[in-house]
């Protein structure tokens, strides 16, 4: 009962946990009986709170511990991704994504096109702040360029306009790249928001003139052409066979195994130097423990 009670403004010990990313203390209140999708006063969850501080490794635990990513906030009917995108949070996107994609076929692209209040999809947001990282990742997921904003009296949105793309958003937020991405994989240029203004428009008013050579529709200067992007993964459940895999042939592994080298990085963190590899991902030693320890609570 003490994992579940609340104070405060109602968060309990493991929204504090996630919020701080105290991830070994998370693990042990979900161990005990923490209810990972409980909601504090404002309707968010813990996965929320890590995914605004960018905690992958206590998304990790959470999403092993069966949290629901779909739940959205009751303030703005946003989502951890909308969370993640927001603030930047990548590492915890691509597994936020990675999850979603366990439902079936597609469920990762409906994931990405979940909208918060006024239209917000992910991709509005990370286009927004200029998260280039994330813009990537979420138009390789899917996400639509054409998403449209409805009428919202919040700000920004409100003086960008109801009808506006992610293009429209990057126009506001000035990243050369953010807008780069979205022309590059067929963002339309000539697409007008209920005030008729184009990208371009929208870029001009917010004072970022550097984006006239992307977002003018006459522009003749070509735009760059980006591979896929490095943050695309595989789905939980595929890593959770990789890390079973593992412990069969004998963990824990040696680091000098040969199963990577320094310029391999881990497939989930993408920070440690990986030391496993199986079935097509690479993994270092902290994650695979994690993975080995969580398995046994899916």
């Amino acid at each position: 009962a003490r994992c579940t009670a609340t104070f405060g403004n109602l968060s309990s010990p493991l929204h504090l946990a996630a919020t701080k990313g105290h991830h070994e203390i998370a693990a042990l209140l979900l161990e005990k009986g923490a209810d990972p999708n409980a909601r504090n006063v404002y309707g968010q969850t813990p996965l929320m709170q890590a995914c605004r501080s960018g905690h992958w490794e206590v998304v990790q635990t959470l999403l092993a511990f069966r949290c629901n990513v779909w739940k959205a906030d009751g303030l703005t009917g946003r989502t951890a991704l909308h969370a993640a995108a927001a603030g930047g949070h990548v590492r915890c996107a691509r597994l936020l994504l990675a999850d979603a994609a366990g439902a079936g076929e597609g469920a990762s692209a409906r994931y990405a096109n979940r909208a918060a209040g006024g239209g917000v999809t992910a991709l509005h947001l990370a286009a927004l702040h200029g998260h280039v990282d994330c813009v990537h990742l979420l138009v390789d997921e899917r996400a639509s360029l054409d998403a449209q904003t409805i009428p919202c009296a919040a700000a920004p949105m409100a003086a960008i306009g109801a009808g506006s793309t992610p293009l429209h958003y990057a126009a506001s937020g000035g990243e050369v790249r953010c807008c780069q991405v979205l022309v590059s994989r067929g963002a339309d240029r000539m697409a007008a928001n209920c005030n008729g203004w184009l990208a371009v428009d929208v870029a001009r008013m917010w004072k970022c003139n550097w984006l006239e050579h992307v977002l003018a529709p006459k522009s003749q200067l070509p735009v760059p052409k980006f591979p896929p992007s490095a943050y695309l993964s595989l789905p939980l459940p595929s890593l959770l066979a990789v890390a079973r895999d593992y412990a069969a042939a004998g963990f824990p592994a040696s680091p000098d195994s040969g199963a990577g080298n320094d310029d391999d990085a881990c497939s989930v963190c993408l920070e440690r130097p990986c030391n496993v590899a199986a079935e097509g991902a690479l993994l270092c030693s902290f994650v695979t423990r994690k993975l080995l320890f969580f398995q046994k609570f899916r």
